[in-house]
């Protein structure tokens, strides 16, 4: 039976009229499997002594009926150690102002608070207090915050190794639930890196392990790899001078041993993948993985950019041993004399690309000579 076949609306669900936090008034329906209690969100001047409480208008606490299981059960979190994983916790300086109005408890406990960053660990941290208000809580960041940061996958499996490190800390400390909300392109998508392993270790110990899945939704493209040669028109428009493209590029593009996923289905073949980003932060990274062995790769894949017009623009960075490929999206690469990178909202293409001659030059990680074909 499916997750979605428990969960019903009572037939004596209450509706009563009640005053949101900015003074309107508001009709609430509570969805549960029994009549319960209406909940009330109530405006600052309401509160004892005007003083905000986060568990009287927090949304978190109404959604997930925590107020209702408090009460009924008669628990709150109290001998609870919780782990909070995020990006930073004071950067902002404002953790006093929040102890003070009883968004947060007293005593947090802040492992590692070195990135500096939007303070979304201490937003996390006011949502547990709000739903468990006795449990301890224990906030890391999930790394270190550096100026210029990493552009080499060693530099990356890093970062990787430090954000599993910070899993085990918590696990020593006793924590025995623990919450991030760190969405890593870098981490292995096909099999277990560092992260997945430290979360596998803490679970084995016992530990409640939750994690942001989800945040993107459907941004996203994954499909078994169909290779195929690219078709002769665009060779043709490729190594015609008139177009522009860099004779590097065309050269490259028309290798004999060169196959291109096909993005198309059936007989049709389409080898260009139309891509539109309405919007995107400067951080924002282009990212594609295969499934190989991380750190033994064997397939000699290249993942090509093409502007609106389908002309090359140039390649996303990847390192032979890793099979993944990645660029930042705000600084797609664009050589002298060649079209501007796309802009948001314009139309860009991209190609997955496999050369059957394999790793060109003397970089063969492992002996690898990089004939796999990927999958």
């Amino acid at each position: 039976m499916n997750l979605f076949s428990w969960i019903t609306y009572s037939e004596q669900k209450q509706k009563r009229q009640t005053l949101s936090s900015c003074g309107q008034k508001q009709r609430e329906t509570v969805l549960s499997s029994e009549q319960l209690e209406p909940r009330h969100c109530l405006s600052a001047a309401e509160m004892p002594g005007g003083v905000y409480r986060s568990s009287n208008i927090n949304q978190a606490d109404i959604a997930l009926l925590a107020d209702v299981a408090r009460a009924r059960y008669d628990v709150d979190g109290t001998g609870v150690k919780v782990g909070i994983i995020s990006t930073s916790y004071n950067y902002l300086r404002g953790a006093d102002y929040d102890i003070k109005h009883g968004v947060l408890p007293d005593n947090v406990t802040v492992v590692i608070d070195d990135n500096h960053d939007d303070d979304e660990g201490r937003a996390m941290a006011q949502l547990v207090h709000s739903i468990a208000p006795g449990a301890e809580l224990y906030v890391s960041s999930w790394k270190k915050f550096e100026q210029n940061p990493p552009t080499t996958m060693q530099g990356q499996m890093a970062i990787q190794k430090t954000f599993a490190k910070r899993i085990n800390d918590l696990v020593e400390l006793g924590c025995t639930v623990i919450v991030d909300d760190i969405y890593d392109p870098y981490e292995p998508w096909f099999q277990d890196g560092p992260i997945s392993l430290a979360v596998d270790n803490a679970v084995n110990q016992g530990v409640a392990y939750f994690s942001a899945a989800s945040n993107n939704s459907n941004v996203s493209y994954q499909s078994e790899v169909s290779l195929v040669h690219a078709p002769s028109t665009l060779i043709d428009k490729w190594n015609d001078s008139d177009t522009g493209t860099s004779p590097e590029y065309a050269e490259a593009l028309s290798n004999p041993s060169l196959r291109f996923h096909n993005f198309a289905q059936g007989n049709e073949i389409n080898v260009l993948q139309e891509v539109s980003i309405p919007s995107y932060s400067p951080t924002s990274t282009f990212v594609i993985q295969w499934d190989q062995i991380w750190d033994a790769n064997n397939s000699a894949v290249e993942v090509w950019f093409f502007d609106a017009d389908q002309k090359p623009i140039g390649k996303a960075f990847g390192e032979n041993q890793y099979p993944i490929a990645g660029f930042p999206i705000a600084n797609l690469p664009a050589q002298s004399n060649q079209p501007a990178p796309p802009n948001p909202g314009k139309h860009f293409f991209v190609a997955f690309t496999y050369d059957m001659d394999g790793f060109k030059g003397e970089n063969h990680p492992h002996g690898n000579d990089g004939k796999d074909a990927p999958t």
